[in-house]
């Protein structure tokens, strides 16, 4: 099976992959992506209850069969179903190589935005590839959206609270969706802009040291300092 090397999306994949084969193992360390290939309904409105393709399933499992075996994976994933399908494909891929998971499931803040839903898609279906830009400047009634801050904030706190109950050599593997990926680069690491959209199974690498965070993601290897929101949460680093 060589999904990866031959769809158009697949290289990021794979440049991630190669990135988790490169890691130092004392460091807890969580993988962050979109969920695989979806379908494509004609109508927005429809997108959140769009399955994975069986292209999705296979590349999910390639995935999994690819990450080294020799760590213990935790795996989380958002409420929506395309997510729950990656992570189990990718949870199978692990297992057909012998490798070790613990299957958590259902990880609600891997999905939840707060907002009101008719609001949400008349602004994405209003403003299109920028309204990720627009959401992160805070261009949006907090009434209508919270603050993507939030969000990044919410989500942080809850990957510290599982990271406490980890082995170092222990992986979590969190499943979710783009919009969210591109929030976490932008509040937790820094990056203003990628330099295309996050595409299916993209995402990146994070590991947590004494005084730094590593982020592994496309355009490389990038070391920033915890944010001060974060920093002062106590749980064992490298």
């Amino acid at each position: 099976m060589k999904i990866l090397s031959e769809v158009a999306w697949g290289k990021p994949v794979l440049n991630l992959l190669s990135y988790a084969n490169q890691l130092n193992n004392n460091c807890k360390t969580i993988i962050v992506i979109r969920h695989s290939a979806r379908e494509e309904p004609e109508e927005l409105t429809k997108v959140f209850e769009a399955p994975l393709t069986q292209l999705g399933r296979d590349a999910a499992f390639e995935f999994g069969s690819i990450l080294p075996n020799n760590r213990t994976y935790q795996i989380y994933h958002s409420t929506i179903d395309r997510c729950r399908e990656t992570a189990d494909y990718i949870d199978k891929g692990i297992k057909s190589k012998k490798g070790k998971t613990i299957f958590h499931g259902e990880m609600e803040t891997l999905m939840t935005i707060k907002c009101s839903r008719e609001r949400f898609i008349e602004y994405v279906e209003r403003d299109s590839d920028l309204f990720i830009d627009h959401w992160v400047a805070g261009h949006y009634p907090q009434n209508e959206i919270e603050p993507a801050i939030d969000l990044a904030k919410r989500t942080a706190f809850e990957i510290t609270q599982n990271l406490q109950a980890m082995e170092p050599n222990t992986v979590g593997v969190y499943v979710t969706h783009d919009f969210h990926i591109l929030v976490y680069l932008f509040y937790w690491a820094g990056v203003l802009s990628t330099p295309q959209w996050i595409q299916y199974l993209d995402g990146f690498i994070l590991q947590f040291k004494e005084n730094s965070l590593s982020f592994y993601y496309n355009e490389g290897k990038k070391e920033i300092n915890y944010p001060p929101w974060w920093k002062d949460i106590p749980f064992t680093k490298c």
